[in-house]
């Protein structure tokens, strides 16, 4: 069982294509992160997986079905997708706006005065699983950009999906908040969901992640494990000289900027 993208070439409008020839497959209870250069098409490669780009050639494939072929709302109950940037909107309270992802799963209508005992047992468990519990009674606009962001990553959450998206999702958050946030993704991942997310953030990546995918000018330069893709032959394409590599016993080396 696998959100996987088969040989995808995929872009914007006229212009040249962002993806070329891209073979990725996210197998459910795997934790993978996609590193790369900025303007590389790592957001690009989410949003094809997501079914929100089409595909120029190439398919992507959901347990086996085109997700080309599936509605929109069949789509968002089977996987999450947070982009890097978002707009929330700032009347609702925390809780509210998790409920959102809630009823894109499908437990009940949460416009209602009152939320099922489904819908605020999915708000609950992912208002938790993101360490942010005691902001749900608070408003949106009351927020730290930190705080906001472990709210969004609550809301797709609350669909509860088999896959999920993630786009930059510890952007703003503390070194706490950030190593909290990539342990939620591991544990989701142990229990059984296919977790993707871009990061910049190569050490993250490493400590936590099954897998390491690089891409580079839009294809797949190297995937596996952290030792293996943090090399030099592999980064130095991609980087030039601006990287250090530190070794450390026993775990994968750093990457520092130079």
């Amino acid at each position: 069982m696998a959100l996987a993208a088969r040989r995808v070439t995929a872009g914007y409008g006229n212009a040249p294509p962002v993806l070329q020839d891209v073979d990725l497959a996210l197998e459910r209870g795997r934790f993978l992160c996609l590193l790369g250069p900025n303007g590389t098409g790592k957001s690009t490669l989410l949003r094809v997986l997501a079914g929100l780009v089409a595909c120029r050639s190439g398919s992507v494939d959901l347990d086996g079905a085109d997700v080309a072929r599936l509605g929109a709302q069949a789509r968002a109950r089977r996987v999450g997708f947070l982009p890097q940037e978002v707009q929330p909107a700032f009347s609702f309270r925390v809780d509210e706006a998790v409920a959102l992802g809630a009823r894109v799963a499908g437990h009940g209508r949460w416009f209602e005065s009152r939320l099922s005992a489904e819908a605020r047992a999915a708000v609950g468990r992912a208002l938790e699983s993101v360490g942010a519990t005691e902001l749900a009674e608070r408003g949106l606009d009351t927020l730290s950009g930190g705080e906001r962001r472990r709210v969004l990553v609550a809301s797709v959450l609350a669909q509860e999906p088999d896959y999920l998206l993630l786009d930059e999702p510890a952007a703003m958050l503390d070194l706490h908040h950030q190593a909290g946030l990539f342990r939620t993704l591991q544990s989701l991942a142990r229990r059984g969901l296919g977790v993707l997310c871009v990061t910049h953030d190569f050490n993250l990546a490493a400590s936590f992640a099954d897998e390491l995918v690089l891409l580079h000018a839009g294809r797949v330069a190297a995937r596996g494990g952290a030792r293996e893709v943090l090399d030099e032959r592999h980064l130095r394409p991609l980087f030039g000289a601006h990287f250090e590599l530190i070794s450390r016993p026993g775990a994968a080396p750093a990457v520092l900027p130079r």
